[in-house]
């Protein structure tokens, strides 16, 4: 599922980083996000920490970071040339998941990205 949503924001993204501002596309993100999360928080709210709101600034921040890099790269090159980055990412989640929260990749996941990965790049090399 993670798979397909990624690749439907790809496709929207690049479609759009034409037509609209950068501003624009990051500001309807946020707000896209917020709402979809808004549905959870419903359920099980907790009034957030001091240590929580900062935490939650940071990722703030380091998104819409992310999401400002991704767009300037989508309006730059062809999507089919970024497509490999998202290997790359899935590569240094596995990473900083172990060191930063001793997460160990399952067996299931590790098979699902020995599959993936090798795939997904015969595809981009084999009809670039």
């Amino acid at each position: 599922m993670a798979a397909i949503l990624f690749a439907t924001l790809d496709v929207i993204n690049k479609k759009y980083i034409t037509k609209e501002k950068m501003l624009c596309m990051l500001f309807y993100s946020s707000l896209f996000t917020t709402i979809i999360l808004f549905i959870p928080l419903l359920n099980g709210f907790k009034v957030p920490t001091s240590k929580d709101i900062f935490y939650f600034t940071i990722l703030g921040i380091g998104s819409n970071l992310i999401l400002f890099c991704i767009l300037k790269a989508f309006d730059t090159v062809k999507a089919s040339v970024l497509a490999p980055l998202r290997y790359i990412e899935l590569i240094f989640s596995i990473i900083l998941g172990y060191f930063i929260f001793n997460d160990i990749p399952s067996y299931n996941m590790l098979i699902g990205a020995s599959i993936i990965i090798p795939t997904s790049l015969y595809v981009i090399l084999k009809f670039k």
